[in-house]
């Protein structure tokens, strides 16, 4: 017996009927965001937003974002990535405020983190509130100008092998990005975790595989991804997981068996590891000539090991894939402009000669022709598109 109308057949017509209305009404009401608050804004398509041709791999991220920017002369140009509103400033002067200023209000990425069953996603690009701001002010002095100089030594030790592959294959055509790929690897498994690793000799190298596994645009890693940036509630929900259980394996033993070796043997090496063993133990890191992993009794708040293990992870993707990424575009650049290229290696050959030959610290921070080449590629290229949708 029918429930409504005497009929199975026109309750069922009644029921579509009346999800087809409601439906119509959500899709109203969530891409009324930016109509309500006389916000000029880009139209959206459900339920892709504005970013149905990323989805359906037509353009990336930044395309998009570049015809958007182009595609209106006001100062800002409300979105919707997905379901969510999001806000495409145009304006330097905003921006600075946002950024600088007013920053205290936009910290959050508003991208998922879920600690609990995705232990690395527990790094400073993801969390929020109170945690990210205690977690920033511990690791902002890794990256002062004192401790990039102590690591410079690790990092030019790191190009030795590029510098041999290069001298060996003069005559031979390179594929220049996946060769910066997997020098960049090299260096940040150097620098971040302690480790002697040439994937440009064996680009099997362990190291190289897990970069390129994470970053495969397979189906698995493009829903991931899209669950992780544009729709974290959808993966709290799911509980999805930001990596391969393989890779945080990986991950969590590289960095324990680093951090047990170094505190047992009580070795020292100027690297983000040793930064990372200086929080764990005495829960701030030390002077710019100070690199000792003791703990000094003091009262500080440490780091878990989980938690170093999450901003180890993090600096090993963001520091070899953009990395890698912006040294292939500038390098393509250059090609394209040979008088370019000629000054910036006239500067480079003049700086080197001035300190005797080598390539330190100071001499590259005299560099500033080189300098400004690879800041102008990046206007051309910019490896990556940080789009930050805060909780409207």
């Amino acid at each position: 017996m029918a429930l409504i109308f005497g009929s199975w057949f026109y309750d069922i017509v009644a029921f579509l009927a009346f999800c087809a209305v409601g439906l119509h009404l959500y899709i109203q009401h969530i891409y009324s965001y930016w109509e309500k608050r006389n916000v000029k804004f880009a139209k959206p398509i459900f339920p892709f937003g504005n970013l149905k041709n990323a989805v359906v791999l037509k353009q990336t991220f930044q395309e998009i974002f570049t015809d958007l920017y182009y595609s209106t002369s006001e100062k800002i140009l409300g979105v919707y990535t997905t379901t969510k509103p999001a806000l495409l400033v145009r304006d330097p002067e905003l921006l600075r405020f946002i950024l600088i200023k007013d920053f205290q209000y936009f910290h959050d990425r508003g991208v998922y983190s879920n600690e609990a069953t995705d232990p690395l996603s527990g790094h400073l690009f993801s969390i929020n509130g109170e945690k990210w701001r205690n977690l920033r002010s511990k690791i902002t002095p890794t990256f002062t100008s004192g401790k990039l100089k102590g690591m410079f030594t690790t990092v030019l030790d790191s190009g030795r092998s590029l510098e041999e592959f290069l001298s060996q294959h003069l005559d031979k055509e390179i594929e220049m990005r996946d060769l910066m790929a997997r020098y960049a690897t090299n260096v940040i498994a150097s620098v971040a975790f302690g480790l002697d690793v040439d994937s440009i000799k064996d680009p099997t190298a362990t190291f190289r595989i897990m970069g390129k596994q994470f970053f495969d645009p397979n189906l698995r890693n493009l829903l991931r991804f899209a669950c992780l940036f544009m729709l974290p509630h959808f993966g709290r929900m799911f509980r999805v997981k930001s990596v391969d259980k393989n890779y945080e394996d990986f991950i969590f033993s590289m960095v324990r068996e680093t951090m047990n070796y170094r505190e047992k043997n009580n070795v020292q090496r100027k690297d983000f590891m040793q930064l990372l063993l200086q929080l764990k133990n005495t829960g701030k890191v030390g002077s710019d000539d100070n690199w000792n992993i003791q703990s000094t009794g003091n009262n500080a708040t440490t780091l878990t090991f989980t938690e170093l293990a999450a901003q180890a992870h993090v600096f090993f993707l963001a520091g070899f894939e953009t990395s890698s990424t912006t040294i292939s575009f500038f390098l393509y650049e250059i090609a394209k402009h040979p008088d370019i290229q000629a000054k910036v290696q006239a500067e480079i050959d003049e700086v080197i000669k001035k300190h005797n030959g080598e390539i330190t610290y100071e001499a590259l921070m005299e560099m500033k022709y080189l300098e400004s080449c690879i800041d102008e590629s990046l206007t051309f290229a910019s490896p990556t598109m940080c789009i930050c949708t805060y909780e409207l």
